[in-house]
């Protein structure tokens, strides 16, 4: 041992050299000693080969069997051990009475005080030759690794313990992984139980499924931040009820809207849990239920046009870049020149007769589709204005779909019809986003102290072309308005400059609305990657994933104002990393 090193029992901490090992003793014994698992990459540093006993050449695999006590005697604890091979070095006790005492031979005794010696001549050596930094797999940083690979990386506990083999020959259990885990997802349960979550306005919920087991899911659509994050017996309103109620009973939780999908126990869950609130239906749901099943029919029809190119270039006689008129009229009575089967030109003519009206439908179908898409966003219309094109959207679909030759045409095009079944069932949620636009509308109104018309009115002024004949009426009517005294609480002096302001207002009560709940689909992709696909996820792995989302800086983003910065600082300011708060250690800086 170093001289600088006495193991004489008393109370004071020996450090020979800041953050490469320490030594602690406590009164009476050494309770509280902690050696330190020394990890040197440099090349330059030799271990001294009597340290070996492997004989293997493996450096880190002596530096983890001395430092770590990884031998006999596995009914005693590391604090015991330490003990032991502290007292007899110290030369005050014999090794039979310390043998006598914790209940074992001397021999024994006798090891660990040479494995003590080993460890501290590796000390002195590594001390001596390392200018640089030295990397010690002592308890916390094992159990910094444990956590951050499991989480991070979304590792298992076997992957853990086959790193740690790999890289470091050191043996870690599985049930000790699990225990790590286990100690560590309290503290993030604590630590997410202290957020006070009552300035969040806007909420998004969703649920995911793990091996059959539903995850709750819900998020601040302002600050991304990730509230709840649970896994639950069922996917009832009862559960969803429970879990919500405890959030706003123990965290202030209690959003104004929500955005949700049309499921029957995340909507009954959220109306008991918060009997006010406004729930929007998510519009991403209801335009994939509708594009799936039209993308169908383009498909089909997109199969036959392919075939009918492939016939095509099957009759290009040498020379010739497309079939021409001539050629068509050429190969109908049989003089076509080119060299090809009969077959084949029958097949083409047959295919000539059908491809224009498969391209119809085709195009048909898929401007239909950009056009729900188009109205399911905020474009300019109003509410009245966009169910009523939808509903017109549909009509056109049935009209498709019971059309007796698009049905021998094209034998899928029945899904037409479920789509449009769809959409229209969909149809009083698909424009909620609207309606919680207008609501927005009018508490604007109360605070410019205008009819809250103006505001509408500014939004419709963007669904047209300057110079179109509906927005030469829509300014007839604005002018109307805008210059009535009972559109005022009080008639502004100067009425362009107020209505400059109400047009700014409403363009910017449009880009804080939101219609799709994109931010939860995007939590719930992350989330599935560190879901087992055979044991699922359990409430540990969920706690500490929740809050690695919540603590995680945002590098790169399109929101310049994200950047940087944690959803857990940006809704309470705390920009504590992931480790800073389950360790409660600060980076060095």
């Amino acid at each position: 041992m170093p001289e600088h090193c006495n193991a004489i029992p008393r109370t004071e901490s020996i450090d020979s050299k800041p953050g490469v090992y320490s030594l602690r003793f406590s009164d009476d014994s050494v309770s509280a000693a902690d050696l330190s698992v020394p990890f040197c990459a440099s090349p330059e540093v030799q271990l001294p080969a009597a340290a070996n006993d492997s004989g293997n050449g493996s450096d880190v695999s002596v530096v983890s069997d001395i430092a770590g006590f990884n031998f006999g005697g596995r009914r005693f604890s590391l604090k015991d051990r330490v003990t032991m091979a502290a007292l007899l070095q110290s030369k005050l006790v014999s090794a039979d009475d310390i043998a006598r005492k914790f209940g074992c031979t001397p021999q024994y005794v006798y090891s660990l005080r040479n494995k003590t010696e080993k460890y501290w001549e590796l000390m002195a050596m590594l001390d001596a030759q390392c200018d640089h930094p030295v990397f010690f797999l002592d308890r916390d940083t094992v159990e910094k690794m444990v956590i951050s690979l499991t989480t991070i990386c979304q590792a298992s506990g076997q992957d853990v313990e086959e790193y740690f083999s790999q890289v470091f020959n050191y043996s870690i259990s599985d049930s000790r992984v699990s225990n790590i885990r286990h100690k560590y997802a309290i503290k993030a349960a604590q630590a997410l139980s202290q957020v006070d979550l009552s300035g969040i306005e806007t909420g998004v919920h969703d649920e995911i499924y793990a091996c059959g087991q539903p995850i709750f899911g819900g998020a601040d659509i302002k600050t991304h931040y990730i509230y709840l994050f649970k896994i639950a017996n069922d996917a009832s309103g009862a559960s969803w009820k429970e879990h919500l109620s405890a959030l706003r009973d123990s965290q202030k939780l209690n959003p104004e809207v929500t955005i949700n999908d049309a499921g029957k126990g995340l909507m009954s869950g959220i109306k008991a849990a918060f009997p006010d609130i406004v729930q929007q239906i998510d519009v991403f749901h209801i335009l994939r239920e509708f594009g799936r099943e039209l993308s169908v029919v383009m498909r089909s029809c997109e199969k036959y046009l392919h075939e009918y190119l492939r016939l095509e270039r099957s009759l290009y006689p040498k020379g010739v870049r497309r079939i021409t008129p001539e050629i068509i009229k050429e190969i109908k009575t049989g003089e076509y020149p080119g060299k090809c089967h009969k077959q084949t030109a029958e097949k083409f003519l047959e295919m000539l007769n059908k491809i224009n009206a498969i391209l119809v439908i085709h195009d048909t179908v898929e401007y239909i589709c950009q056009m729900a898409r188009h109205l399911l966003d905020f474009t300019g219309y109003s509410a009245f204005v966009t169910t009523s094109l939808l509903k017109w959207l549909i009509r056109e679909l049935r009209t498709m779909a019971d059309n007796k030759t698009n049905k021998a045409l094209v034998p899928k095009i029945w899904h037409l019809n479920v789509a449009a079944s769809r959409l229209e069932k969909r149809l009083p949620h698909a424009t909620s986003f609207l309606t919680e636009l207008s609501r927005k509308f009018d508490r604007e109104a109360e605070k410019l102290g205008c009819s809250p018309e103006l505001l509408s009115l500014a939004y419709n002024l963007t669904a047209y072309h300057e110079g179109s004949w509906h927005t030469k009426k829509l300014i007839r009517r604005l002018e109307k308005v805008l210059y009535d005294p009972e559109s005022w609480t009080v008639m502004p002096e100067d009425i362009p400059d107020k209505w400059d302001e109400i047009a700014a207002a409403a363009l910017r009560l449009r880009d804080q609305s939101h219609r799709a709940s994109s931010l939860i689909e995007s939590i719930n992709s992350r989330i599935r990657a560190g879901i087992n696909d055979f044991r699922g996820m359990n409430q540990d792995q969920a706690d500490l994933l929740c809050l690695y989302f919540n603590t995680k800086k945002v590098r790169r983003t399109s929101k310049t104002k994200f950047s940087g910065t944690s959803p857990l600082s940006r809704l309470t300011g705390d920009s504590r990393s992931f480790l800073e708060i389950l360790f409660g250690q600060k980076k060095a800086a």
